[in-house]
């Protein structure tokens, strides 16, 4: 039967004596302060009391004088259904208590990150990180030393090229060969599992902008994986700048050729995704040695070869980005399995910033081969920090793959535009979006959505991380509120 209004008003003017106020009180707190322990407590009691009701059941169908046998299990279907769907349904609770985290914490941890320029100009590091080694060392230098990257001369661009192409030097200060080389004048920086692939392969449509000779035309790995002797989880040998040289060798033909002849401009880039976040290998850099966590990264090793660089960043729905990363480098291949990582990952993270700092979690190479899957890639703010300390934000473009599927016409626009590039004719880009799909994740359709509960789990995680890209970029876009 409901109460009336005037029986609750009743209720509410009945008062208790301050002693038992306080016990109540008392007990309350301490009972939610160790919820997580009772919940636990009560799947136990849960897991007991059925397993004892079911085995007297079990037992009282039993002639007398029968030996006790479990059956039901493997006999009675509806049975084992009810129990693993109930234990399930226990165990996820668990995790999802267990993995509860504070957003004020991580919000704290932020506070950590590079703090940027108030006039966000771009950094000239040659005084804040001189060089280490002689010119003779860098000669022979072995596969076990990481080059130092500030000692390689400044290269002193050709100019009216657009693309940054230099005449080599065999030496400070001595003669110039006749040698040219070209460096990238863009880059894609990332990130892994946003359309990259398929972007780049359509911007490199645009008669003026050239693929290199790495792998399907874009990606080279040299910044994040070979100067360090990395390759994914592996140990390769270290690479030298020289070796950059060589994936530009066919672009740099065209570019020369085609400006002594006809006065045409071309520009090439690079589309290693990895750049952008895969910092692992700070600690073989000499300017880092001895430091607990990184001062000298990828943006101000860039620095130091580049004068005026464009960068285009692709960032998708972070939950959307890791499920696909996930299914496609084989961690799982179900939503289920994805369900189960997600709380273990979680937890990962919080634990590893609970004592230290986001560079020291977020940088390691060893919380990159613990980790049941790649969920801080998906924190894009704490690695664009890194690059907006270096320069400024006029050499950025930041692009969602959302907005890229949805107007393939007008982000490819916006592109050619930062570049610099012409316009293209009506012709080109009917070619141009006439092009099949690339690089898409097929078994991830196989997998199916992933459950609400754990999208639910992760955009509680990643809403910090949301927010501070947003605020960095005064777009709220970025918040991917829209899904």
């Amino acid at each position: 039967m409901l109460l009336s209004k005037h029986a609750r008003a009743d209720f509410s003017s009945v008062t208790l004596p301050q002693d038992a106020k306080h016990c109540i009180g008392s007990y309350s707190r301490v009972l939610w302060k160790n919820k997580a322990l009772l919940c636990t407590l009560c799947c136990i009691i849960y897991m007991s009391v059925f397993t004892g009701v079911y085995t007297i059941a079990s037992a009282w169908n039993l002639p007398r004088g029968s030996p006790l046998v479990i059956r039901g299990f493997h006999e009675t279907k509806m049975t084992k259904v009810m129990f693993v769907a109930t234990s399930e349904m226990c165990m996820s609770y668990l995790l999802h208590v267990f993995t509860r985290f504070s957003r004020h914490e991580l919000r704290l941890t932020l506070k950590t990150l590079p703090s940027l320029d108030p006039l966000n100009r771009t950094r000239d590091i040659t005084d804040e990180f001189p060089c280490s080694q002689s010119w003779d060392k860098l000669q022979t230098i072995s596969q076990n030393d990481t080059e130092d990257i500030m000692c390689i001369p400044r290269p002193k661009y050709m100019s009216p090229l657009k693309n940054p192409c230099y005449m080599e030097e065999t030496k400070p200060g001595a003669r110039k060969s006749n040698t040219v080389h070209c460096l990238p004048y863009f880059h894609i920086l990332g990130n892994d599992k946003c359309g990259t692939t398929d972007f780049h392969a359509r911007l490199t449509q645009h008669p003026r902008v050239l693929p290199n000779n790495g792998g399907i035309g874009k990606e080279i790995y040299y910044w994040c994986w070979l100067r360090y002797g990395l390759w994914m989880k592996r140990r390769v040998p270290k690479k030298r700048f020289h070796i950059y040289h060589m994936f530009f060798q066919v672009p740099t033909n065209l570019i020369m050729n085609e400006y002594r002849k006809n006065k045409v401009q071309y520009i090439t880039g690079d589309g290693t995704p990895m750049d952008f976040w895969d910092f692992r290998g700070w600690p073989e850099d000499p300017q880092n040695a001895g430091l607990s966590e990184p001062r000298f990264l990828t943006p101000h090793a860039m620095r130091h070869v580049y004068h005026d660089p464009r960068f285009i960043v692709m960032v998708r729905n972070p939950i959307d980005r890791l499920y696909s990363d996930y299914i496609f480098l084989g961690y799982g291949f179900t939503a289920k399995k994805f369900a189960q990582d997600v709380p273990i990952a979680i937890s990962m993270i919080r634990e590893c910033l609970r004592v230290n700092t986001t560079r020291q979690c977020f940088f390691s190479d060893f919380m990159y081969h613990q980790l049941p899957m790649r969920i801080h890639i998906s924190c894009y703010s704490v690695y664009l920090r890194e690059w907006l300390s270096v320069f400024h934000k006029n050499h950025f473009l930041v692009l969602r793959t959302e907005d890229y599927h949805a107007d393939m016409k007008g982000t490819l626009q916006r592109a050619y535009t930062f570049l610099g590039v012409r316009n293209l004719t009506e012709e080109e880009e009917v070619k141009i979006e006439s092009q099949m799909k690339k690089h898409e994740t097929v078994l991830k359709k196989k997998a199916g959505p992933m459950f609400p509960e754990t999208r639910a789990l992760l955009k509680e995680f990643f809403s910090a991380f949301n927010e501070d890209l947003a605020s960095l970029l005064g777009d709220t876009r970025f918040l991917w509120n829209d899904r």
